[in-house]
């Protein structure tokens, strides 16, 4: 088979190794069950996704590494397995340091090996196309929780909380490891046929190691812009289900047919912003895409009480944030090279795991305290346009330094 050919075979494959970790994505249809069932507050449920989200740069790193060695195949099936028996014992546990075991510790590390080490083989295959691989790549977890979601609110609804872990984590295991059997990297020096790379401001010709690049101006930068990006939708991604019970009234099963909503949307911003970032630029696509979720934020504290206009925020929150997931990989690669892409991406999306300590439990706070997440909107508002200045300096300064040597 000619590797121009085989590259779409590996996408694929990355694809379904990885679209369960939409789980995770989902948890805000099994919040409440599970919260009833372990007898807490919803505060701590929101710890338990932070953990998921904040540990993963640690796994990572160690998937960066795996990823550049030869056993690159075994690691990501490592990966997958700790992930959907991570799924699996979460239908097992009895109490919340179990669940922040399972679901905060278990699914977090597995995700993040897998993860970055299928990311860094991605983007490997298509340095022609990095928008739209790796759009189409992160595209899969969004995916995932696009069925994800309803399935699991039909399968709580019949057998409990308890056994919809236990069925998802035994299917997930089986199809993840089967898809990581056909994972592998290119070989050295992979161009696809016809390919002339194109100098462009937003790339920097250097491969940069892991310290080198935490030493530039630039990763300090994007690495604020993604925490900011992320801040808003993460925010509204946890609490979604219970945003549109409590604020609009509606009943669980709609609440979940607006988790499966968010998760289209997360899903075609992926692809759709990273295609676009590919034609117009990644820190073009970035501002245009804050702009929006500035927006939405400020607006949902109206919106969020009438289900027509909760739908268009939801959808404008998730084509946005699922864009910031979808290009910055390929900004990473861009600005710092695609040799050690995996360990320094994996340092890039620590901001989303900053988002994420922050985002969901200010929101989780202030409905517990307010008895409305009005303000938590509010404060996501704000930190989406701070990440819009950011984004406009550094789109500035690309530009000055690319014009410098034309003006010497």
């Amino acid at each position: 088979m000619k590797l121009d050919a085989k590259r779409w075979i590996i996408l694929v494959a990355g694809i379904v190794a990885c679209i369960f970790q939409g789980t995770a994505y989902a948890s805000s249809v099994f919040a409440k069950p599970l919260t009833e069932f372990l007898g807490t507050t919803g505060g701590t449920f929101a710890m338990a996704f932070a953990l998921t989200i904040g540990l993963m740069p640690i796994s990572m790193i160690v998937g960066g590494m795996v990823a550049n060695s030869s056993k690159v195949r075994l690691g990501v099936i490592i990966g997958v397995l700790l992930y959907g028996l991570g799924i699996f014992a979460c239908g097992l546990v009895k109490s919340w340091p179990a669940f922040y075991f399972t679901f905060g510790l278990m699914m977090s590390f597995g995700g993040g090996l897998a993860y970055a080490a299928v990311m860094a083989i991605v983007l490997r295959w298509f340095p022609d196309k990095r928008g739209l691989a790796s759009g189409l790549f992160v595209a899969s977890i969004s995916a995932g929780t696009i069925f994800i979601a309803p399935v699991a609110q039909a399968i709580i609804a019949s057998q409990g909380v308890r056994n919809m872990f236990l069925i998802l984590g035994g299917v997930s295991t089986i199809v993840m490891v089967l898809a990581s059997l056909i994972l592998a990297n290119p070989p050295e020096g992979y161009k696809p046929e016809g390919f002339v790379p194109v100098k462009k401001a937003e790339v920097s010709g250097k491969d940069y190691t892991p310290l080198g690049m935490l030493g530039t101006v630039r990763f300090w930068a994007l690495f604020l812009v993604y925490a900011c990006g992320a801040f808003g939708g993460l925010m509204v991604t946890s609490q979604l289900s219970k945003i549109a019970t409590e604020m609009t009234h509606i009943t669980p099963a709609v609440a979940a047919l607006f988790v499966s909503v968010l998760a289209i949307s997360n899903t075609c911003g992926r692809f759709l912003w990273g295609w676009v970032s590919d034609k117009i630029g990644r820190m073009m696509s970035l501002t245009l895409m804050f702009a929006i979720t500035a927006a939405a934020m400020f607006a949902l504290p109206t919106f969020a009480l009438v289900q027509t206009k909760l739908l268009v925020a939801v959808i404008a929150v998730g084509l946005c944030y699922g864009g910031y997931l979808g290009t910055f990989p390929s900004l990473t690669a861009d600005s710092f090279g695609a040799k050690f892409i995996g360990i320094n991406y994996a340092l890039m999306f620590a901001g989303v795991s900053v988002a994420s300590l922050f985002g969901p439990n200010i929101a989780a706070s202030v409905f517990t305290n307010t008895g409305s997440y009005e303000k938590a909107f509010v404060i996501g508002g704000f930190a989406t346009l701070a990440g819009l200045v950011l984004c406009v300096i550094v789109m500035l300064s690309d530009r000055a330094k690319a014009a410098k040597p034309a003006q010497e």
